[in-house]
This record gives C-alpha cells, structure tokens and sequence, in this order.
C-alpha cells in the first residue's frame, strides 16, 4: 500500500491537504462541485476497491497520465480523511 511518503506528496508545500484543496478549487471552477459531491459519496464506499483496481491498470496508463497524479489519487483512495477534507470543501464552496 503506498504511503504519503512514498507518492512523493508530503514535502512541506505540496502536502496531501493542499492538493486537495487544488483539487476542489479545480472542480468548482469548472462548475463540477453538484456532481462531484454524490460521485465522491459513492466513490467513498468503494475506494479500497478502486484504488487496488488502480494499481492493475497503472501500467496501461504509463504515458497516458502522469504518475504522480495516479499515486495522488491512490493516496487520496486510501486515505478516508482526504476524502472527507474534499467532501467538506466542495460542500462549503457549494453553498
């Protein structure tokens, strides 16, 4: 299982908590913040599910997508308090 230190994201400025908060800055400027909230409720039940699905499919996505997201993303699935600092800041910023 990969762990802040090993995605690389707990280096003092670019910590898990700041690229969340990117994250949910990105999804309300695209006006996606309605979607995103029941999509991440139901994403929530499953993230242990989809984040071991995602390192099968990982080595198909070399090249495709940069790694470091696909291991945000990974650490952000395994992580409940991530999930839930997103969940409340695109709820604060919907309302």
């Amino acid at each position: 299982m990969l762990t802040q230190r090993d995605a690389g994201v707990n280096d003092g400025l670019c910590g898990p908590k700041a690229w969340v908060e990117a994250w949910a800055g990105d999804i309300e400027s695209v006006g996606l913040s309605t979607l995103a909230v029941p999509l991440l409720e139901f994403v929530r039940s499953f993230s242990v599910l989809v984040s071991h699905a995602m390192l099968l499919v990982q080595p198909l996505l070399i090249g495709i997508v940069d790694d470091s997201v696909l291991q945000r993303v990974m650490v952000f699935l395994d992580a409940p308090e991530l999930q839930e600092q997103l969940m409340s800041c695109l709820k604060g910023k919907e309302s």
